[in-house]
Parts: C-alpha cells; structure tokens; sequence
C-alpha cells in the first residue's frame, strides 16, 4: 500500500477550523452562544447530500466498467447514508412518525453498503485501488482526528475537559468538529476522484494511440 503525504491550501483551511475551536473554547467559549445547533446540522445534511450528488456527477459510475461502477455507486452510497445519520434516518424531519419506520429506514441506508462488498467487482476494485493508488494520509488524519474529537464530545470520553469547558456548549461543539471531519473526509475521496480520472484519462490516450496505429 502507497502513501500520499502531499497537501494543498484546502487542507490548511480545514485544519484551521477544529484549531479555532480550541482557542475559542480557552479563550472565549461564549462566542458559541452566536451559533446554532439546528442551523450547523441542516448544514451538514445539505453538504452530505450535495456529496453524494457530486460524487455521482463527477465519476458517472453508469459510463464506466463493472468494477468501476461498484466502487463508485458504493462511494456515492457512503455519503447518502451518512446523510440519514445526520438527519437521524428522518426523525428529524418527520418526529411525529413511530419510531420503527426510522429503524427501518436506518437498515434501508445500511444495508447496501454491505450487500453490494458481496460483489467480486468491488472487492477487486478495492484491492486494486489499495495497491496501486497512493493513500492521502493527511486529509484521512484529520477527517479521523476531528471525528474522533466530535465522538469524545458526544459521549464524554477522556480529554472530554479539553474541548468543552461548559456543558451548555456540549451539542454546539459536538457538531462545530464534525464540520471539518466533513470536510476532511470529501477531500480525501477527491484525492481518489482525482487519481481515477487521471487513469481514465491515460487509458483513452493509449486506446486512441492503439487506433491510429492499427489504422
């Protein structure tokens, strides 16, 4: 397996967002008092959503080959179901609804996930993938960082005193760190958006070169 430890401004700019958490919370944790929380989560849910959109546009799973076209179904289902979890599979929207359509609607967001691994065109796109293409190592760090911070808010882990110093703020800055997470994590599947049309790229030279040759 490959690494890519190379970055660009994107990855200083996110990374700038959980260090502005931090100082406002020494600081002045009451600057959070200006934020909302509902107003953070329908961001979220918009930028999720608009994920598994561009995801779906920019790699146009349906034009290429089968194994292909898994990974990047199954890419651009990873983010629809992270758009359920933060809209709590539509509890959020409809509350007034029983309880078990949202479970139902949980296993209808999860389950393709792990019904399309059963396919042998995915697994052999992940292992291609995983062996030939450079992992971005920085932008997955801190998607995983800022997740694992927003977790340890949530459920009050250890350092739980270093991020929140009020509990009036738990929710506030449970969702603030899960923005950069967001942001983090998008910019590590652009890096292989990035690396796969280059490919597809490379591939249409040699097959146009191939052409002219027989011709």
């Amino acid at each position: 397996m490959k690494f890519d430890t190379s970055y660009h401004p994107g990855f200083f700019a996110v990374l700038l967002l959980p260090v502005i958490f931090i100082v406002v919370r020494i600081f002045n944790d009451s600057l959070f008092d200006a934020l909302q929380v509902n107003v953070i989560e329908s961001a979220q849910a918009v930028w999720l959503l608009f994920c598994c959109l561009f995801t779906l546009a920019y790699m146009k799973p349906w034009q290429r080959l089968n194994s292909k076209r898994m990974f990047w179904l199954w890419a651009a289902q990873w983010w629809l179901m992270l758009f359920g979890r933060s809209i709590s599979w539509g509890r959020d929207i409809f509350s007034h609804h029983p309880h078990w359509i949202f479970r139902t609607l949980s296993v209808v967001w999860i389950a393709p996930l792990i019904i399309m691994l059963l396919s042998k065109d995915l697994r052999d796109e992940l292992k291609q993938k995983l062996h030939t293409e450079a992992f971005p190592v920085l932008y997955f760090a801190l998607a995983l960082v800022c997740f694992l911070i927003s977790d340890t808010v949530e459920h009050k882990r250890a350092l739980y005193f270093i991020f929140v110093a009020n509990k009036h703020y738990q929710d506030i800055t449970e969702e603030l760190y899960e923005l950069p997470f967001m942001l983090a994590l998008f910019q590590t599947a652009w890096h292989f958006m990035k690396a796969d049309k280059k490919t597809l790229k490379i591939e249409g030279y040699k097959i146009c070169a191939s052409e002219e040759v027989t011709e």
